[in-house]
């Protein structure tokens, strides 16, 4: 992860002489929590050390887990007055998981859980807003869109964030196939054909099997990947119709396949609309993820 110092499972920081720091960040995603200390006011986490352990599934597991891993940032003789926290799902202003299918978490008090742990105040986003945070301007209308082991999104109007209870911006959850086959695969939402079962690190696991990634340009993941980009350009083409975003970005390690932004792109230019969104990508949200923690303003956002 180029820019962002880790540490595995397991193996603690050295934070040194470093000053005194305010802020815990976490970044829980499908797979991996990475945590961090910085200072209040910091704009950008991109050069501080990460401490990083595999993601466990279910509300008791991840709430003790968090707080390992929190207390292994403090064993290396830093502490933090707040902690701030960003997860995939649907989130409430008042720090419940309303749901998060990969984590296997259904309405959940989990900041009220970390708080009775920690005895610190918590804040806790959806990744795809914390991530979001870094890229929205004041007088411009934004779709995000991340892809990681699931999908996510935001929408950003003048700055801010649009919440709506939690569950705005699940753009993993519009339906864009409508054949319904014994064999499609069911959505944690209890539907077939949604966009995150078509584009996502999980889908693409089912279709060519858990060592796509580093399979190569092999003919059927090459033909693959342009159909998901093309998927995915469509559910865009819907977005872009219904909100006239000034700008769209993609972000994710997918976006790293040339083939996959062939499709994505081809929809897209095929499509109509005057005048057209910026379409952009970037490869490491996590790098996001961190940066938009720092600048949130949990009363602003009525966290």
């Amino acid at each position: 992860m180029p820019g962002l110092a880790t540490a595995e499972a397991g193996v603690d920081l050295a934070w040194g002489d470093a000053p005194a720091v305010d802020l815990a960040l976490l970044d829980v995603g499908g797979t991996w929590m990475r945590a961090t200390l910085v200072e209040a006011g910091q704009r950008d986490a991109s050069t501080v050390p990460l401490l990083v352990d595999s993601t466990p599934t279910g509300p008791s597991a991840l709430a003790e887990k968090a707080t390992a891993l929190l207390q292994r940032l403090e064993a290396g003789g830093r502490s933090f007055d707040e902690l701030r926290i960003a997860m995939p799902g649907a989130i409430s202003a008042d720090g419940r998981v309303r749901i998060s299918g990969s984590l296997q978490i259904e309405e959940y008090a989990l900041r009220d859980d970390l708080e009775s742990r920690l005895g610190r105040p918590v804040t806790l986003v959806n990744d795809a807003m914390a991530q979001s945070l870094a890229l929205g301007g004041p007088s411009e209308t934004l779709v995000y869109v991340t892809i990681g082991t699931g999908l996510g999104g935001c929408i950003v109007i003048n700055g801010v964030p649009v919440v709506q209870s939690g569950y705005a911006g699940e753009f993993g959850h519009m339906v864009v196939k409508t054949r319904r086959p014994e064999t499609d695969h069911i959505c944690y939402c209890g539907r077939t054909g949604c966009l995150e079962l078509i584009c996502s690190g999980a889908a693409l696991e089912r279709a060519l099997g858990p060592a796509w990634w580093e399979s190569g340009p092999a003919e059927q993941p090459e033909r693959v990947l342009v159909e998901v980009g093309e998927t995915l350009g469509r559910a865009l083409d819907a977005l872009v119709v219904a909100l006239a975003p000034n700008r769209i970005h993609v972000a994710g390690r997918l976006t790293e396949h040339a083939r996959f932004l062939d499709g994505v792109q081809d929809v897209f230019d095929a499509s109509v609309h005057w005048p057209k969104p910026i379409l952009e990508w970037s490869s490491d949200p996590t790098r996001l993820t961190f940066a938009g923690l720092c600048r949130i303003d949990p009363q602003s956002l009525g966290c």
